[in-house]
């Protein structure tokens, strides 16, 4: 996987989210590490007591593969319902090789090396790309960690040309919905998609970004 980090989403993301303290350089491929106040995170029990949580957005690496695997299965199954058949989502038993064709790409967010969070992006081809396995642990959910990821995966795209973002949700994730749509989202048909997006467990529903802004 290529490891560049749009220069410009650190100042936002500086702004954004009132960090303190940045370690690690945008375009150096390292993982950059975010030092924010607490009054801003309101952080509950994983980390009680302090004063300041750091999160780290950096590329998935086989050493996550566990970690990554229990986050989403635990969502899917003991938050959701969902049969553990259907949370067995396959691209997780290879991140690595799901995730590789062209600017393809797998991050997670950790909080002292704990994985509370994932994102997937998918290059589609003629421009388009495809938001896959955004998860944020319920303990870190409303503390900005999701939008981080986000504005991530949205500066690797712009930062690369892409005009198009996809992604498909389920009708059950009613808070992740109102997320995307506040964060630009409009809800589309699954016919309206290209072909190119590929048939997805578990969404029901469709959500669509234009990213020639």
């Amino acid at each position: 996987m290529r490891r560049r980090f749009a220069r410009p989403l650190l100042a936002v993301l500086c702004r954004r989210w009132q960090v303190l303290e940045c370690g690690g350089r945008p375009d150096s491929g390292h993982s950059l590490t975010f030092v924010v106040a607490s009054f801003r995170f309101a952080t509950p029990k994983p980390v009680a007591g302090r004063q300041q949580m750091a999160v780290t957005i950096q590329e998935f690496t086989d050493r996550h593969s566990v970690a990554v695997r229990e986050l989403v299965h635990g969502i899917l199954i003991e938050e959701f319902d969902f049969p553990s058949s259907a949370a067995e989502q396959p691209d997780l038993l290879a991140v690595a090789s799901h995730y590789s064709a062209g600017e393809s790409n797998f991050w997670v967010a950790t909080d002292c090396d704990d994985v509370i969070g994932t994102a997937g992006f998918v290059d589609l081809g003629d421009g388009h790309c495809l938001l896959r396995k955004m998860f944020v642990r319920s303990d870190f959910r409303g503390t900005g960690v999701a939008r981080l990821l986000l504005d991530h995966v949205l500066s690797w795209a712009m930062s690369r040309g892409f005009s198009a973002i996809y992604l498909g949700t389920n009708s059950k994730f009613r808070a992740a919905r109102r997320f995307y749509a506040k964060c630009g989202f409009v809800e589309a048909s699954a016919d309206s998609l290209p072909d190119s997006v590929p048939p997805l467990d578990l969404r029901d529903r469709f959500f669509f970004r234009s990213l020639d802004e």
